[in-house]
């Protein structure tokens, strides 16, 4: 586990930018987040300045009250608990060592299946959410089109076309 002070540093100087993404563990001791987002290996919550909501971070974690349903809650996320820090510009800052294993599981089936689509597609492939197309190469698009005089489908409506 790093030491608080690596990342206090780190939390002090991303929270100069427009906003931060917090990664979480919330299973943690000592985490006070709204009940349903307990019992979260990888809890996202957004900490920026600019939020009405108060945020104090002293030795031992960040303090915030943060909206959730129109409702402010005070949000306590120990140092411990905290295993990543993503900008709203540049790059994530994680603490390999503090990610639980259910992510670091997570992780390595998602770049797995990354490998193995660029070893069979033979390119790269570019990382999509889960509800996105599996093939890049092709998407299907649902729209309406004039049959032509050889058509056999002539008035059949709605045709499905690959684009390239």
């Amino acid at each position: 586990m790093q030491t608080p002070e690596e990342k206090i540093k780190a939390f002090d100087e991303l929270m100069k930018g427009e906003f931060v993404l917090m990664h979480v563990d919330s299973r943690k001791p000592g985490v006070t987040v709204p009940e349903n987002l307990l019992n979260n290996p990888a809890l996202v919550l957004k900490l920026s300045y600019q939020f009405q909501g108060k945020i104090e971070r002293n030795d031992s974690g960040i303090e915030a009250y943060l909206l959730f349903n129109n409702k402010y809650e005070l949000c306590i996320l120990p140092w411990t608990s905290v295993w990543g820090i993503s900008p709203s510009h540049g790059q994530q800052i994680l603490w390999p060592e503090d990610i639980p294993k259910e992510v670091l599981v997570q992780l390595a089936k998602n770049q797995l299946g990354l490998m193995m689509k660029k070893l069979f597609f033979g390119k790269k492939i570019k990382e999509r959410r889960p509800d996105e197309t599996q093939f890049p190469e092709a998407a299907t698009t649902s729209e309406k089109t004039e049959p032509s005089e050889t058509d056999p489908k002539k008035n059949k409506g709605q045709h499905l076309r690959l684009i390239k």
